[in-house]
């Protein structure tokens, strides 16, 4: 099969100025830095990017600021996040005119008991109807409550303008499960846990979509240039991953991305309320984390 992407992409976060409007400048300048990182690309206007937080019209703006300036030998997604596939539609529409490799697609879950098989293939397949690049289906169940049955993504993976999912439900089984389903297909299976992106390489996934990599890239590298050399350092590596993320991401989510991209020397800063800062003793672990060898 053709992969859409073999790597890691940054699915990179919103800055706000001081009164929480979005920062362009420091926008651009995250994307100067990660243009020498080593990533296959960026998502902008996914969860990390605090997509749900922002306007219509900032999150185009987001986009056509990225379109301008990354480069074009690597990815560019983009996040669709709306409660209704009328809005969805619309905002496709508003993108068009700019650049995206693909669109990053979320279960659509303020209706949660009547998303059904039935309704969630007739907004995925509609979307993709319309999308002017291929889709990836996001299963992401602790944030929408909605986990994507492997009989629907068996279903969607058939579809031409449908070019795999993102699972960050950490489960292994699941993903062995959707792997297996969808063998044989032009569609690829993209690892959003990187807690067990080990394990995942091992089950032969190719690529991965991660909040920490926002912050420390090349952490994650190393666990896939590692495993590439079948190196004994492998599983140093991945602990190391496993330390840092469940730890930045799991336990303080975009705040604490957002506190470890400064230490880094990257633009984070404030999120938009309600998400509050880090307080004190929140960010001496995230400093201990980063610092730890």
């Amino acid at each position: 099969m053709s992969y859409f992407f073999e790597g890691v992409v940054a699915p990179i976060t919103t800055p706000f100025s001081a009164d929480w409007e979005v920062s362009l400048d420091g926008l651009q300048k995250n994307l100067d830095q990660y243009r020498t990182a080593p990533l296959a690309g960026v998502l902008v206007l996914g969860s990390t990017g605090e997509a749900a937080h922002l306007s219509v019209e900032e999150r185009v703006n987001v986009l056509k600021t990225a379109a301008e300036v990354w480069p074009e030998d690597k990815r560019l997604l983009v996040g669709v996040s709306f409660a209704a596939l009328k809005q969805s539609l619309d905002f496709v529409e508003k993108v068009a005119p700019f650049r995206t490799d693909g669109l990053l697609v979320s279960v659509p879950s303020y209706y949660k008991s009547r998303m059904d098989a039935r309704a969630l293939a007739d907004y995925f397949v509609s979307l993709a109807e319309e999308a002017p690049s291929p889709l990836m289906l996001y299963n992401i169940p602790r944030f929408s409550g909605i986990e994507l049955s492997i009989p629907l993504v068996a279903e969607l993976a058939q579809h031409g303008n449908i070019a795999g999912i993102k699972d960050s439900s950490g489960n292994l089984i699941y993903l062995q499960k959707i792997l297996a389903a969808t063998a044989g297909q032009n569609f690829q299976v993209i690892s959003g846990s990187a807690e067990t992106f080990g394990p995942a390489l091992a089950l032969g996934i190719k690529g991965g979509i991660f909040a920490v990599s926002c912050a420390v890239p090349e952490v994650v590298m190393n666990v896939l240039e590692e495993f590439e050399r079948d190196s004994a350092e492998f599983e140093a590596r991945q602990s190391r991953l496993f330390q840092i993320s469940s730890t930045v991401v799991g336990k303080f989510s975009v705040p604490g991305v957002k506190y470890a991209m400064d230490l880094r020397g990257f633009c984070g800063g404030i999120c938009r309320r309600p998400l509050m800062p880090l307080t004190a003793r929140e960010k001496s672990e995230v400093e201990a984390v980063l610092e730890a060898d």
